[in-house]
């Protein structure tokens, strides 16, 4: 019935990619404290 039993994977790559835009944006941010903002 819900779409999360169907498409495994794509859930999967959704969550992967938050995961990774955070970890990115941390990154920039620890990095360059001036293009945080």
């Amino acid at each position: 019935m819900s779409q999360e039993h169907q498409r495994p994977t794509e859930t999967l790559l959704m969550k992967s990619k938050v995961i990774m835009l955070c970890h990115y944006r941390n990154f920039i941010a620890f990095n360059s404290p001036h293009l945080a903002r």
